[in-house]
């Protein structure tokens, strides 16, 4: 009777035990089994025996065919789910004992945070688990909405101001085919390009940030890569707005006086044995008008000491008699081996004195024709926009905000003025961190980045300020920004501090280097350059081409001479010297360029930081008349995380880091200021909170407490956290802040140099004698210009894989759709999570509902905004209302692709929201989706744990008990969330994705880190996440616990046991991958190949025929290009429909054919080369269509491959039998042939073909096997070649010649050489063998066959 055995069961890891307890009880475990079975990619050499689970023969046997008893057999058999159900979710566990789900750094590990962790020198952690402990992550998400509303506030005044210029032309524009007046800069710029007869998509903010194009004075001073195209009146309008706005804005079009205030360092000399009618005579000359009428008579002289003088001659001090002239004087004489002839003093940095220069500023455009540009283009409403915007910047920055709303005038505000000066005493700073400088060494020279703030705060003049050392009295600085802010804001000429540009060899400088780089940069700012690029470099003169457009400008409105032209080409001409200087000293030279435009959005970044960090952000107190308080709206969760690390118990529980051992003792927050005498009062120590300043404001520094301060005061005082605070100065925040980090500008040095070499092929003797071929070669060098200017390609290629590799596949979104059964039941319980996605649920109808009252299939910002606020429980009003973190932006949501701080939601075309959103919405709902179970899992916990939550602050106006329980769940929903759904926030990113650790430069490429932001956060969540809550995991009713990455272990695998059982036995599906710990540590599963390197591979071996085009990844390149294969795979045979290309069938993996079926209804699918690969269900094809699965477990690709393994065991281990026979070695063919009965339950049978077979393929080559494969009509064609290697087949020409086969070649009597001789024993082994089966079967013909003649004569 024949055995009967279980249909295969492909084995996943939720069934290891299983299996394995089945091989134990049938006695079928050997070591064999057992590895096999620990390795997922040996588990198809199981036979079917040892392939058998307990749990599966327990359903077999008792639940047949139910699917309800099977599942539930399932569960109850299964040991990972009871694992998973004895070990409590830590994150319970925590709220219970009064806590947060994340301690705050309580527990986090030495090896997580200190210097040398191989996780943060690897660059797999993230921010928040970087900064556990600190309140500096959730200072910048702070800072992060700051910046938002600062930017808002600029727009706001921008669309007012425009609207009102406009008011009564809206015809005007609704004529030109708009929406109504602008109100923004975008908008001016379609009103500008309509108007001038121009597409607005060709005229459109991208192309002002496409940094500089250098432009060929011998072509017409026309941009050298436009000339001949399209574009080039395109590239004229953006010099002419730029231009414009900058000489505008500058009040550059009128002869002005500029009144600049500088700071000097205190100068003093010595005078020792001089008559005193020469040494007041000395002073006198020596002193300028800085110093008060009675200094500058010397009334102050008393006979020989130490008297302050000038600096220089600028304020007046005779030539020969100021303390520069006076130490070149001195030098002179050192020089000489000469006693120096004046007694100076170290110049004081720390008295730093204030100088006020006037200078004659002349015009260099004349204003009449700047008057006929700006009426051409109607841009007076657009600068007066800009000019309110930027004196509300102003106000916001340094002036009392309460004076300009009631009166519009400028007042200084003292508060801000004091923490904006103390940004810049490096004796006491809390700012070095986020002016993101190396170089910032206490007591040290302000660094550039400093200089750079102070440019934006007081514009281009400030620079005349000179080097500066810190300063102690930060109050030293406000009295001249007081006054220059008031001028300037009184004037209207209050403007960003200046850009740059280099000078290429096209105007005379050195030929392209290193620095080059920067100038895809446009040069925002001197601090940008100083990693490179010596500061001597930095000419404040105008830029050649500059002064080219100028001149330009006047020649087309008839102007060839006068003053203002004949001033310019003088300009021109001194600007030419000092490149010419430059470049024979092998220096590259940077010069102003008239970017108006480019001044202005650098200038909304810069500003925004400012205001943000170095501004108090307070609120009157609710009771107390007069008194500021921090607005508890903004910083309620830095003030409880305050209370939490420094009152709560701090970080020692657990056995994690004391308090102590995490920060600097004695390190103190900024000064509170000076006393009477002058003396720096220092600031409070770095245990007091936030909460005791605010209850007692003497506690606070100096002007109150800026965000700088909360954020780099702890910075400062990190411990034995080297690495830690460099990652953050220089990875985090520049991320955080949108800005490029030196390791970015490097990796773009490449790409740069593409681009100028696409330029110079475009403009070269090739590509212009390809242009003059016609209309198609000059379409071909446009192209290439176009990717020549292309600034930055690796963004926008990456959008554009993600909606090729996810758009349309729901394969991907339901795999998605799991991750809160991974991670978030791994913190907070399946008891909390299940009824969690019910909330959540119930929620997506609510927004469906108020969705469908919008009869629009593109939301704005706005409603996109308010949609999810009326929808949503955890997404509210407020700068940390929404925790779940979704963005318009589809893609922003995901790895980060196309992250920008505040960046805002970018107008679409029609085509590209239907090629680039459109198909990503169902992944977008699915991760809102996720996000949601994520925060009402824990709204579940917190309920679970007895914990009353206001989930809204009070009205109390300052920070009370409800309070602090509010920012505690805020704090938790919000980690929470980040922590188990992988967002896109710098906070939340694998920090090698922006660019640090080894593989940092490669992967902060988006291009190179596709798709591995789940699998490393999976990982880093396992591993450091699940501490942060607890360093350990209790068994339920019992006092035992275990680590907690074994806990965490315990429970994934359990939940994804469940989910498994489930899935398998009820809907058919095979969840596992989903599931379990495999996604925890699918990291380091294989080799990884990024999409866009594997496509152009794939795409070569489709051209080759080495791979089907419709199994590759070339399809992703289109959008929604997988998902619509796998949809191809349920259609009929596209490669025979008369009305469709032939490449239709190309792209087809499988096809369906729907005109046949079986009895019960199953239709026949087939490969793209016409073999049948199985029969299926039409809802089956449908679903897997759709990439949905069901019906599918197990997959008939996991079948098919099964059995080839199998056969390919079975054929092995009888060869190997075989094979040993012929060795005569007896021993080692039955030790085989009893493994194989082991393993397959059933005795080894070999025939007597296969004894034939083998013993002829042992005297016949391996060339001559291969021919006996050929076709027999086709052999004689290779005959000649069979006789050419005849010797090395072991025989001679004319034994070829014989036969067309080896059998026929041999019965016609060729003559072979036989290498095997076998032993009598042998002989008996296998008659044997033979005999046996001819017992267990059916005879054997053995009487006329004895196979051992010719091996045994």
């Amino acid at each position: 009777m024949q055995q009967e055995y279980s249909p295969f069961e492909p084995i996943r890891s939720f069934d290891v035990p299983s299996v394995a307890l089945q091989q134990l009880l049938s006695g079928g475990a050997s070591l064999e089994s057992i590895t096999s079975l620990a390795d997922p990619d040996k588990r198809a050499n199981l036979s079917p025996e040892q392939q058998l689970s307990l749990t599966e023969k327990l359903k077999d046997d008792y639940g047949g065919d139910n699917p309800v008893l099977r599942t539930m057999i399932g569960i109850a058999t299964n040991p990972f789910i009871w694992l998973g159900a004895a070990v409590s979710p830590a994150g319970v566990d925590a709220l219970r004992k009064g806590g947060t789900i994340f301690g705050l750094g309580r527990h986090l590990s030495k090896h997580v945070d200190q210097n040398g962790s191989l996780l943060v020198n690897s660059g797999i952690t993230h921010a928040n688990a970087l900064l556990d402990g600190t309140t500096i992550a959730p200072g910048l998400k702070v800072d992060e909405h700051l910046r938002r509303v600062f930017k808002a506030e600029q727009e706001g005044v921008m669309a007012e101001s425009l609207a009102n210029a406009f008011k009564g032309r809206e015809d005007e524009f609704l004529n030109l085919g708009m929406q109504g007046v602008p109100t923004n800069f975008d908008e001016y710029l379609e009103y500008i390009a309509r108007k001038q007869g121009i597409n607005p998509k060709k005229l459109t903010r991208s192309i002002f940030e496409g940094g500089y194009v250098p432009k060929d004075p011998t072509r017409g001073g026309r941009t050298a890569r436009h000339i001949g195209t399209r574009s080039e009146h395109v590239k004229e309008i953006v010099e002419d707005i730029t231009g414009i706005e900058y000489i505008y804005l500058n009040g550059l079009h009128k002869n002005r006086t500029s009144v600049i205030d500088r700071l000097n360092p205190t100068a003093k000399i010595e005078l020792k044995g001089m008559d005193p009618e020469k040494a007041k005579k000395f002073l006198r000359e020596a002193r300028g008008s800085e110093f008060s009428k009675g200094k500058r008579a010397a009334d102050d002289y008393t006979g020989d000491g130490v008297y302050e003088i000038s600096l220089n001659r600028d304020t007046g001090a005779l030539k020969g008699k100021n303390y520069e002239d006076l130490y070149e004087e001195n030098i002179i004489a050192r020089d000489a081996d000469e006693t120096m002839p004046h007694i100076l003093q170290p110049l004081d940095h720390n008295k730093m004195r204030k100088v006020q220069l006037t200078e004659e500023v002349p015009a260099i455009f004349d204003e009449v024709e700047l008057q006929k540009l700006i009426d051409h283009y109607d841009l007076q409403p657009y600068l007066d926009a800009r000019r309110k915007s930027y004196d509300k910047s102003l106000v916001m920055m340094m002036g009392n905000d309460k004076i300009y709303k009631e009166t519009g005038r400028f007042v200084a505000d003292e508060n801000k003025l004091l923490t904006l000066a103390s940004a810049f005493n490096t004796h006491d700073s809390a700012g070095a961190v986020l002016f993101n400088s190396k170089n910032m060494e206490m007591g040290g020279n302000i660094s550039e980045a400093g200089m750079d703030m102070l440019s934006t705060l007081m514009g281009r003049d400030v620079r005349n300020m000179g080097s500066m050392k810190a300063v102690k009295d930060p109050t030293q600085l406000i009295e001249g920004w007081v006054s220059e802010a008031t001028r300037m804001f009184n004037e209207g000429t209050y403007v960003p501090r200046n850009t740059y540009a280099p000078v290429t060899e096209i105007h005379g400088g050195v030929p392209s280097s290193s620095y080059k780089m920067k100038g895809d940069m446009n040069y925002a700012s001197l601090a940008e350059t100083t990693e490179l690029t010596p500061r001597a470099m930095h000419q404040r003169q105008f830029h050649p081409e500059a002064h080219d457009w100028i001149l330009r400008k006047h020649a087309q409105g008839g102007v060839h001479s006068g003053e203002i032209v004949n001033r310019v080409k003088e300009l021109k001409k001194n600007a030419a010297k000092t490149i010419e200087n430059n470049t024979e000293a092998g220096r590259e030279t940077l010069m102003m360029t008239l970017d108006g435009v480019g001044a202005a959005r650098r200038y909304s970044k810069d500003s925004s930081e400012i205001w943000s960090r170095f501004v108090s952000h307070t609120v009157d107190h609710p009771t107390i008349p007069g008194r500021k308080i921090l607005n508890p709206e903004l910083f309620h969760m830095m003030i409880q995380h305050e209370e939490r690390i420094k009152k709560g118990g701090g970080l020692a529980a657990g056995g994690g880091i004391p308090f102590e051992e995490r920060f600097i003792a004695g390190q103190k927050w900024r000064a509170k200021g000076f006393d009477k005498d002058g003396n720096l009062i220092e600031g409070e120590d770095i245990t007091t909170s936030l909460l005791d300043m605010i209850n007692d404001p003497s506690k606070a520094p100096q002007g109150g407490i800026t965000l700088a301060d909360m954020i780099g005061t702890q910075w400062h005082a990190l411990s034995g956290a080297d690495r830690t605070k460099e990652l953050v100065r220089d990875v985090i925040i520049p991320h955080m802040s949108n800005r490029a980090t030196p390791s970015d500008l490097m990796m773009r040095g490449v790409a740069i140099k593409t681009r100028e070499m696409m330029g110079r092929f475009a403009d070269g003797r090739i590509g212009q004698m390809i242009e003059g071929f016609g209309p198609q070669g000059k379409e071909f060098i446009s192209s290439v210009r176009e990717m020549g200017e292309f600034k930055d390609p690796a963004g926008v290629l990456a959008k554009g894989l993600y909606v090729g590799f996810l758009g349309l596949n729901m394969s991907s979104v339901m795999l998605n759709m799991m991750q809160p059964l991974i991670h978030a039941s791994m913190y907070g319980g399946l008891d909390s999570v299940l009824p969690a996605y019910k909330d959540a649920f119930m929620e997506v109808l609510t927004y469906a509902k108020n969705r469908a009252a919008i009869p629009r299939l593109r939301l704005t910002a706005e409603e996109y905004a308010d949609l999810h606020r009326r929808s949503f429980k955890h997404v509210g009003e407020g700068p940390l209302g929404d925790v779940l973190g979704m963005t318009p932006d589809v893609m922003a949501n995901l790895e980060g692709v196309s992250y920008a701080a505040g960046q805002a939601y970018g107008k679409e075309s029609a085509l590209k929201y239907a090629t680039m959103t459109l198909p990503m919405k169902l992944f977008e709902k699915a991760e809102l989706m996720n996000r949601l179970v994520s925060a009402h899992t824990v709204d579940r916990m917190y309920m679970k744990a007895g914990r009353r939550v206001p989930h809204a602050l009070s009205d109390a106006g300052t920070f009370i008990k409800d309070d602090a329980l509010y920012s505690d769940w805020l704090s938790d929903v919000s980690r929470f969330v980040q922590e188990t759904q992988f967002g896109g926030s710098p906070l939340n990113m694998p920090l090698a994705f922006m660019g640090a650790g080894p593989a940092g430069p490669i992967l902060s490429n988006p291009l190179m880190r596709m798709f591995l932001n789940f699998q490393t956060r999976a990982f880093s969540s396992w591993i450091t996440t699940g501490k942060q809550i607890s360093p350990t995991r209790r068994i339920r009713g019992t006092d035992m616990e275990i680590p907690y990455w074994a806990g965490d272990a315990m429970r994934v695998m359990g939940v994804g046991a469940l989910g498994y059982e489930i899935g398998k036995e009820t809907f058919g599906m095979d969840m596992s991958r989903g599931l379990g710990m495999g996604p925890m540590t699918e990291l380091f599963g294989g080799a990884y190949t990024p999409p866009v390197i594997k496509i152009p591979l794939d795409a070569w071996q489709v051209m080759k025929g080495d791979l089907e085009l419709a199994k590759s990844s070339v399809p992703g390149i289109l959008p929604g290009g997988i998902g619509l294969i796998r949809a191809m795979g349920m259609m009929p045979d596209l490669g025979n429909q008369p009305f469709l290309p032939e490449m239709a069938g190309a792209l087809q993996r499988e096809y369906v054919n729907w005109d046949v079926s079986t009895s019960d209804g199953m239709v026949p699918v087939y490969k793209a080369d016409g073999t049948l690969v199985n029969y299926d269900k039409p809802f089956n094809i449908i679903m897997k269509g759709l990439g949905i699965n069901l019906g599918s477990h197990p997959k008939a690709g996991e079948v098919d491959g099964y059995l080839v393994k199998q056969r390919e065991m079975i054929i092995k281990m009888e060869n190997d039998y075989i094979m040993s026979l012929m060795n005569n070695n007896i021993p080692k063919a039955q030790g085989i042939k009893r493994q194989f009965e082991k393993k397959f339950g059933v005795p080894m049978k070999i025939s007597k073909s296969q004894l034939r077979s083998k013993m002829r393929s042992l005297r016949t080559s391996r060339t001559e096997r291969i021919a006996n494969t050929i076709p027999e009509e086709y052999r004689d064609m290779y005959t000649s070649t069979l006789q050419e290697h005849a010797s090395r087949m072991g025989m001679s020409e004319e034994d070829v010649l014989l036969g067309n086969t080896s059998r026929r070649r041999t019965t016609a009597g060729a003559e072979r050489t036989n290498a095997v001789k076998l032993d009598p024993e042998t002989i008996a082994e296998i008659k044997k063998q033979l005999q046996q089966q001819e017992i267990r079967e059916k005879p054997i013909e053995e009487q006329s066959f004895n196979p051992f003649r010719p091996w045994n004569p």
